[in-house]
């Protein structure tokens, strides 16, 4: 037992999709009527609108910029979760508000985390949580401070939340959630550094060598055979078998429609993405190549080293979640489970060179 729900926490979800014909970019709207969406452990998305007073944030001026205000006095849809200020624990012992609050934050960052792999969109407002007013309004009493300065991946700056990641969320809430406590120490250590690439806005080789040990940690690994489950040869095969090797970097929800999409297969740009991440690893002048065109986009050409990092976010993304909707999260928890689960598909590197593969030579 407990009292009364008193505490909320939340995080706002800044961009969900609109049409064209409503000033969007996207091909449909989103869905409201759907609201509020159960998660998991108590967690919701729903329309906070009418639960944020018009002067919430005011005490904030002279502390926050004009802009951090005008941006959290917009916050409508978030997820939410809910706690009282005391429970009983199983002992009969009692578990108090600040106990709670915790628990109710990591709820909700591990779904903001899950949502950031289904639909990475850029955000400026962070966490909130507080007090949970009589009439059911919400009290501000903490919140993470916004970014300033927000640098996702060029093609993600168009990204809106749709009704069907909304779906996504709910669907992968309960699956994450069990993997993210469960021992599955590779797929944990893959998520962190996916979440971690997001807050690194300031150098964008910080990020991508983040972005890079996730998916070393999905697709190598070490031990007293490691040569056999390392190297850009294995990690490359490992995650066209995971993805296929045709599957598309841009699939039609990840760049706009009046965008010219490349069309680059995951088995076209693997190389790329292993031989840029060697580079930065071992502190060499980057080559020329990356800095050739890489794709078209609204206002000026993209270098290639941007196509690669758009690249790199979709392959760690689509990797933890196929191994979610496979069922093979405890494949990835150490190093003994992922080198047998590999050897079983005849994906080591002998297994490879002796079909004749050889690593992909890196551009110059």
């Amino acid at each position: 037992m407990g009292s009364p729900l008193a505490q909320f926490c939340l995080y706002p979800i800044q961009r969900i999709a609109r049409s064209i014909n409503r000033g969007g970019i996207d091909d449909d709207d989103f869905d409201a009527s759907i609201l509020p969406v159960v998660l998991n452990d108590g967690a919701t998305i729903e329309d906070v609108s009418s639960r944020i007073l018009e002067d919430e944030f005011e005490f904030l001026r002279g502390h926050l910029s004009d802009d951090s205000i005008k941006q959290l006095r917009r916050i409508r849809y978030a997820i939410v979760h809910r706690a009282p200020d005391y429970e009983e624990d199983k002992k009969g012992g009692v578990i108090l508000a600040n106990e709670l609050l915790k628990r109710s934050e990591n709820i909700v960052a591990e779904n903001a985390a899950l949502l950031r792999l289904i639909r990475p969109t850029t955000q400026k407002t962070q966490m909130i949580s507080g007090a949970i007013r009589i009439d059911g309004t919400f009290s501000m009493r903490h919140l993470n401070d916004p970014l300033t300065f927000v640098d996702a991946p060029e093609n993600q700056k168009h990204f809106t939340v749709r009704t069907s990641d909304v779906q996504d969320l709910a669907f992968y809430g309960p699956i994450f959630r069990k993997s993210m406590h469960d021992p599955n120490w590779k797929f944990r250590m893959a998520v962190q550094m996916h979440e971690a690439g997001y807050f690194q806005n300031t150098e964008w080789k910080a990020r991508y060598f983040l972005w890079s040990a996730a998916i070393e940690a999905l697709f190598t690994s070490k031990g007293t055979n490691w040569q056999q489950h390392s190297g850009s040869l294995v990690v490359g095969e490992r995650i066209k078998d995971l993805l296929g090797p045709r599957a598309q970097i841009y699939p039609t929800d990840e760049l706009p429609s009046n965008l010219p999409n490349p069309n680059i297969a995951v088995e076209d740009i693997i190389g790329e993405v292993s031989c840029l991440r060697n580079h930065i690893a071992h502190g060499d002048k980057i080559p020329d190549y990356y800095f050739t065109h890489g794709r078209d986009d609204f206002n000026e050409p993209l270098p290639r080293v941007m196509l690669v990092i758009e690249a790199i976010s979709f392959l760690v993304r689509k990797s933890i979640l196929k191994i979610m909707k496979d069922g093979i999260v405890p494949h990835f928890s150490d190093d003994a489970s992922l080198g047998a689960y590999y050897a079983a598909k005849q994906l080591t590197k002998s297994d490879l060179q002796s079909k004749g593969l050889k690593a992909f030579k890196c551009p110059t």
